[in-house]
């Protein structure tokens, strides 16, 4: 009790997700902001591929708030160093949306009996999409009332260092490339443009009694000319029947969940649901986010 104890001040201390959000925010999903991280059941219950769908609607007091359905899917190869999967995605904002389809290959590195490095390289293409008829400021006869879309290559790269298959370090970037599509034709254009993020991870995995996990991590999110965002994060697995988490950042957003498992053959499967919300006494208002996601995992 010691060690955890310690573990969460150090947490809330020193480690710092984000004000500038400009990719969706995933919320049961650290393998969506580091393909170099090897799911958490494989560590704890030895099942080494998973499969997960999930939807997530942010910020319900905006109109036109972001919407996002995922898919996803990640295999690691202990024999081999071999970490692969891939990604379908589907986001609308008001009048922007993007579809994306992405694999990832990586390979794990081990020092010694104890150390384990993993790199990951995900790549693929998304397809931005202008909805015109929603633009509503533009004049008449502006392209965009049509609508307008555009394919660009989406790459990222995540590292991810493991000492005991307890503890975890990672630092990835999305979007290496960054983003600036400009729509342009003869009525005028319309510009959308990301800045690169930077992601880090630690956290440490500790073996309770009854074959019960407790997960302590955090997230820090850096984005150029935007505050740096810290989280904490805490998950609690109770002998592969149900879950639950908290989570905090520095942006005074909360974060509460839960879930359930169940034995299907030998496989394992979750369904979880994760509410979040900014106190903030000063600000607009964004409203709650709601998460629902299920997954697979197998060996």
């Amino acid at each position: 009790m010691k060690k955890i104890g310690l573990c969460i001040y150090w947490m809330i201390l020193i480690l710092p997700l984000v004000n500038g959000q400009q990719l969706p925010l995933l919320q049961q999903q650290v393998e969506h902001r580091n393909p170099a991280f090897i799911p958490a059941n494989f560590q704890k219950y030895n099942y080494s591929t998973q499969a997960s769908i999930g939807y997530n609607l942010q910020w319900v007091a905006l109109e036109d708030a972001p919407r996002t359905l995922s898919a996803d899917f990640t295999n690691w190869n202990e024999d081999f160093g071999l970490l692969y999967g891939g990604n379908i995605i589907h986001d609308e904002t008001g009048p922007t949306q993007f579809t994306g389809v992405s694999g990832k290959i990586g390979y794990g590195l081990q020092f010694s009996k104890n150390w384990l490095l993993t790199t990951s390289l995900k790549g693929g293409m998304i397809m931005y999409r202008v909805k015109g008829d929603q633009l509503d400021f533009l004049d008449s006869g502006d392209f965009t009332e049509a609508g307008a879309s555009k394919l660009y290559p989406d790459i990222s790269l995540g590292s991810m260092l493991y000492f005991r298959e307890k503890y975890y370090l990672g630092f990835s970037i999305p979007q290496i490339f960054g983003l600036n599509l400009n729509f342009k034709e003869e009525g005028g254009d319309y510009n959308i443009q990301r800045d690169r993020h930077y992601y880090g991870v630690a956290g440490v995995r500790f073996d309770l009694y009854m074959d019960s996990w407790l997960d302590i991590s955090s997230e820090v999110q850096y984005l150029p000319e935007a505050p740096i965002l810290f989280s904490g994060n805490l998950v609690y697995d109770f002998r592969e029947m149900f879950w639950t988490t908290v989570s905090y950042s520095t942006a005074n957003r909360m974060r509460f969940g839960g879930g359930v498992f169940s034995n299907l053959g030998g496989n394992q499967l979750s369904i979880g649901y994760v509410f979040s919300h900014f106190f903030q006494r000063y600000g607009p208002a964004y409203g709650g986010s709601h998460e629902l996601r299920i997954s697979l995992s197998w060996n």
